[in-house]
């Protein structure tokens, strides 16, 4: 079970004060422990890998010469090692850290050199990382992100473990700038605020009582494992290497005594064997990328807790990497909840707190401090989370305003029966029969894909807070205060224009909101009705 990396006996208010008598120290620029050597070295083959796409072509056309001729690839690996080693060993010499009482200083970078100045006033999210060979060796990182892109954004490499958790408590009390200030003494705008109801816990919490909201079990893990299968997008990532893989999978399973090829064999035995055998063949293939769902998923979110310490939510989690992420209530610009397919069968959903969405380019969806992500929610729970972060919603029980039938007329006859057309007369040329003959029920199929589109999609309103809903066999439920809306755009064709139809966007921090093909009265309603509130509010987005 992953804990907090701070014992709750420990006082962090001690901690900060000795790092403050040790100023003399941290005001000097500070070299790395050389642990950080491994963190960037594992940067670097990331930073590779992530570019490994580009490079597929290039490899499969020498693969064939490097089989032939091993030893020509020889000195094309010392060379990359040699480069790997001096990159790494480069970026650790060039990094610099200073740290005074309001600011964190970093000086990096090898053939451009930069420094970054980032007071502790102008951060907003802190992220504290532990590496399983940090954790070994009681180490972490920092994670500092700004309100701003993404390129303000600061990692501390390296710190000891108390240092790096004296750093986080000492930024997370340092008041943040406010952007606009908001009159709580006013009652309209007292009443428009979200500490008007009581919190989950909302006495302890304020006293600064770290308390927990909810936790993840084993259980939990492997029903989201199961219902959020993300292998497919792995093999996906495979598919120019599928044919070498089958061969050596072919090759194993003779091997061991296996004919594979004879057990899909329809000439060679009946048509029941045969469909047994395929079918346990799917059957094996799906257990086992489901079982590396699962795995995945208890490696990413074993120990999954969130918690909350006054105004500030804390999600720990992590099997091998220990991650522990704080993001702030007003910081959270959007709660998404959503039910795929298979969570409708065990009666799950899942929900996010997202925010800025300029910080989702530095780590992966489910790590990223841009979101908290909370897997394998049943409804009361899911509900209950929703009302602490925003307690005077309604989206139990909202009405929501569907978007018109031409949206089904648009996708169904316009554009994807003239795709399917196309494909049968091609597929007629080439004397695929049987092909063109599957084209009216290919038909059929997105035609009903698009209708269930059509019936999830809508939007509905109230004094507070606009609602989305979309999805088409699961659904998603999109909920933001109206305050938040930075752009709302109201867009109209003139096809659109002539049947009174109009889409709407609304752009938030966290990214934009698209409802296409509504009432044109409805439309106008909407956009004029989140101006009004974004504007009467008075309050900061942040």
């Amino acid at each position: 079970m992953a804990e907090p990396l701070v014992s709750e006996n420990d006082n962090p208010a001690d901690k900060v004060k000795i790092m403050s008598n040790d100023e003399a120290n941290t005001r000097a620029w500070q070299s790395l422990s050389p642990i950080a050597l491994l963190y960037f070295a594992i940067s670097f083959l990331r930073q590779v890998v992530s570019q490994f796409v580009v490079l597929i072509p290039a490899l499969l056309f020498t693969f064939s010469s490097l089989r032939e001729h091993p030893f020509i690839g020889i000195p094309a690996l010392i060379t990359f090692i040699a480069l790997w080693l001096g990159v790494v060993i480069w970026r650790f010499r060039a990094y610099r850290f200073r740290l005074t009482n309001d600011s964190v200083e970093i000086r990096s970078g090898l053939l451009q050199k930069s420094q970054l100045n980032l007071p502790f006033a102008r951060i907003q999210n802190v992220k504290l990382e532990q590496p399983i060979y940090y954790r070994l060796s009681g180490y972490a990182c920092l994670q500092l992100d700004t309100a701003g892109s993404s390129k303000q954004e600061a990692r501390l490499i390296a710190l000891p473990l108390g240092l790096a958790v004296a750093l986080k408590e000492q930024i997370l009390a340092t008041p943040r700038q406010p952007s606009q200030s908001t009159d709580t003494t006013n009652p309209e705008n007292a009443l428009q605020a979200d500490n008007v109801v009581t919190p989950l816990n909302s006495s302890e919490a304020e006293d600064g009582h770290e308390i927990l909201l909810i936790r993840r079990s084993l259980s939990d893990l492997v029903i989201y494992g199961i219902s959020n299968n993300r292998v497919w997008l792995v093999l996906g990532g495979l598919v120019p290497f599928y044919d070498r893989i089958k061969t050596g999978l072919l090759s194993f399973l003779q091997s061991v005594g296996i004919d594979f090829t004879q057990l899909l064999s329809i000439k060679s035995q009946s048509w029941w064997q045969f469909s047994l055998n395929l079918f346990l063949t799917i059957l094996l293939f799906t257990l086992l990328m489901m079982s590396i769902s699962v795995l995945m998923a208890i490696v990413n979110y074993y120990g999954f807790t969130l918690s909350k310490k006054g105004k500030r939510y804390i999600r720990r989690s992590g099997l091998l990497n220990h991650d522990e992420v704080s993001m702030g209530q007003s910081r959270v610009q959007m709660l998404v909840q959503k039910q795929d397919a298979l969570d409708r069968l065990f009666q799950r959903c899942h929900l996010s707190f997202s925010q800025n969405s300029a910080y989702s380019g530095h780590n992966n969806s489910n790590n990223d401090t841009a979101k908290i992500m909370i897997p394998a929610l049943t409804s009361s729970e899911c509900q209950q989370l929703i009302d602490d972060v925003y307690p005077l919603n309604h989206l139990k029980g909202m009405q929501f305003h569907t978007i018109h039938r031409f949206f089904i007329l648009r996708y169904a006859v316009y554009l994807w029966l003239p795709v399917c057309i196309a494909l049968g007369i091609l597929a007629v040329l080439s004397g695929k029969i049987i092909v063109a003959s599957c084209m009216p029920f290919l038909w059929l199929v997105g035609v009903a894909a698009i209708t269930l589109r059509w019936r999830r999609w809508g939007i509905a309103c109230d004094q507070h807070y606009m609602y989305v809903r979309s999805g088409w066999i699961g659904v998603q439920y999109r909920l933001f205060p109206s305050y938040k809306i930075q752009q709302a755009q109201f867009k109209q064709s003139i096809f659109m224009r002539r049947r009174h139809l109009a889409g709407i966007k609304f752009v938030l921090a966290s990214g934009s909101i698209v409802i296409p093909m509504l009432n044109e009265d409805l439309a106008y309603t909407m956009v004029d009705r989140a101006l009004y509130q974004a504007q009467a509010s008075q309050r900061s987005w942040m």
